[in-house]
């Protein structure tokens, strides 16, 4: 029993140093929508549960921004903290559904409606490697 307790206690602290050595380089989907959007919720309920449902979703921090209203959508309130940045490269254009893929917190392709989400998807799975 204590054998195991001492090959377990470098895991736990590898893994609790792991979010702060790797948050730059933290690959991320991020989808901007809103719940009254139309073509936002055919992608809520087509291509989302397939996107959950990759290899990939585990592979990346998935930011999901979808207030009730489109037009709060790019608002700060609703995005969490640290991805202002993002927010504000993204935000010239407020088309939705956007999808964004940053790396840290620059942005590596932004793209709307069902078509751009075929080429962020794309372009994670081979950032990934995978695709």
């Amino acid at each position: 029993m204590r054998r195991r307790h001492l090959l377990a206690t470098p895991l736990l602290i590898a893994a609790a140093s792991w979010p702060a050595q790797a948050a730059d380089d933290l690959l991320m989907v991020i989808y901007i929508g809103g719940k009254d959007c139309g073509p936002c919720v055919l992608w809520r309920t087509c291509s989302y549960p397939k996107w959950r449902a990759s290899p990939e979703y585990g592979r990346v921090r998935y930011v999901d921004i979808e207030p009730d209203s489109l037009r709060d959508a790019y608002k700060s309130a609703h995005w969490p903290d640290g991805l202002g940045s993002i927010r504000s490269a993204v935000s010239r254009i407020r088309a939705t559904p956007r999808f964004v893929l940053a790396r840290g917190r620059k942005v590596i392709l932004t793209d709307i409606g069902g078509a751009g989400w075929q080429n962020v998807y794309a372009a994670t799975r081979h950032a990934l490697g995978t695709g």
